[in-house]
């Protein structure tokens, strides 16, 4: 499910400390960062490397070339499959519940304010 989501908090310390981006190439972090941001708008990723090309839009390459090869090999271990087929970052998964909740009570606290105000007739 997509969602309007405006903001997504980027914990940039944990970012620089990972393994995993330190193995990789600045292309290819930006190509993670991407798919991170797609989950967070969607829900999840398909378990499909022609979806990720979409998402991560490396247009600058061809698919074929190694750096996106082995991106792909990365995606995998980057994100986790779940019951239902579909790709998700754990942390992005807990960040994006937590933005989608502050939203939602934002919104709830927003509506009780204006009817508290100007009451509840249109």
């Amino acid at each position: 499910m997509a969602i309007d989501l405006k903001y997504i908090p980027f914990y940039w310390r944990e970012w620089l400390d990972d393994d995993a981006v330190l193995r990789m190439t600045d292309r290819q972090q930006i190509w993670y960062v991407r798919l991170l941001f797609k989950q967070a708008a969607n829900g999840s990723l398909d378990d499909d490397d022609a979806v990720w090309w979409r998402g991560a839009h490396p247009q600058e390459v061809d698919p074929t070339c190694p750096e996106w090869e082995s991106f792909k090999l990365m995606v995998p271990t980057l994100f986790r499959k779940g019951k239902d087929g579909q790709l998700r970052h754990p942390k992005m998964t807990e960040v994006r519940n937590r933005s989608i909740a502050l939203v939602e009570s934002k919104k709830r606290a927003g509506k009780l304010g204006a009817e508290t105000r100007w009451g509840t007739d249109g």
